[in-house]
């Protein structure tokens, strides 16, 4: 989810990407590539899938994830669209990771 703000925005380096934080030092949602690796593997164990297929139906592309790994990136528009993704395919008997901010679950069109 991105939240706007009129607050300074900080750079935050983690890893292999650089985030950006919203607020102060502690406020603020972070986006980055562990973001999507969790929800990733927690999906994939629980539906009983290997990364690669997960990877194909979120998306869209069956190496994306580890190439996350090998040190790719991938812009904020298609890391918001995979969470969204996974929000929407989300298991209702697994619970969604308490340290990362889920999305509000869009209306649906008349």
């Amino acid at each position: 989810m991105i939240r706007y703000s009129y607050r300074k925005i900080y750079p935050l380096t983690i890893g292999i990407v650089t985030a950006y934080k919203i607020g102060n030092d502690t406020e603020g949602d972070v986006m980055n590539t562990k973001t999507l690796k969790v929800l990733a593997e927690a999906y994939a164990a629980h539906r009983g899938l290997t990364l690669a297929t997960v990877s194909t139906y979120a998306a869209n592309d069956g190496k994306f994830f580890r190439s996350l790994d090998e040190g790719a990136g991938c812009t904020l528009k298609r890391a918001e669209h995979l969470v969204s993704w996974f929000s929407d395919h989300w298991p209702a008997d697994l619970a969604w990771p308490s340290d990362i901010p889920r999305p509000r679950k869009k209306k649906d069109a008349a």
